[in-house]
């Protein structure tokens, strides 16, 4: 009984490690590949903006992503909040620079990126019911989930019993 225990603990501590060293591979390989990953974004930009166009909108952001709409439209809000161009929507260097951003960001700053997203009135807090319909959202997606509950007790288990948190106490918590 305890082989089998051990046996589980070392391949799942196996996975860790290998998880760990693909995602060191990644980011080595990632800095020689920036530019050509930011061409390649420039012609997805090009595909999904309507010609007369020279910004994405939400619709066409969610078009691209595939998410549904609230939790795409979310990220879209901070692309554009990260975007000097424009508040009217995505510019072409816009879109490149906050992909790039995410694609290419360490543990932290995803974190801090997870955290602007949450923030929905922009005021340094995030409330444990707009998460909540975050996640729902994009577990319902991934899972076509029945039990919303499942994740709004994860959540509530996040926030331990409070309402909202600040940058600095999400920051404590990951």
């Amino acid at each position: 009984m305890f082989s089998n225990a051990k046996a589980n603990n070392n391949n799942n501590n196996n996975t860790r490690i290998k998880n760990v060293v693909t995602y060191i591979n990644r980011k080595k390989t990632w800095k020689g590949k920036n530019a050509m990953f930011r061409c390649y974004l420039a012609q997805v930009f090009d595909q999904v903006v309507v010609k007369e166009h020279t910004m994405m909108n939400v619709f066409m952001f969610y078009h691209l992503v595939q998410w549904p709409l609230f939790p795409a439209e979310k990220m879209f809000k901070y692309f554009v909040s990260n975007d000097n161009t424009s508040d009217n929507g995505l510019s072409c260097n816009g879109f490149c620079d906050n992909v790039v951003k995410v694609y290419g960001a360490g543990v932290n700053e995803l974190v801090e990126v997870l955290f602007d997203v949450l923030d929905f009135m922009c005021c340094g807090k995030i409330c444990v019911e707009d998460v909540n319909i975050f996640f729902v959202h994009l577990h319902m997606v991934e899972q076509r989930a029945e039990n919303e509950g499942m994740v709004y007790e994860i959540v509530k288990r996040f926030f331990n019993g409070k309402s909202e948190l600040t940058k600095e106490e999400y920051m404590d918590i990951v």
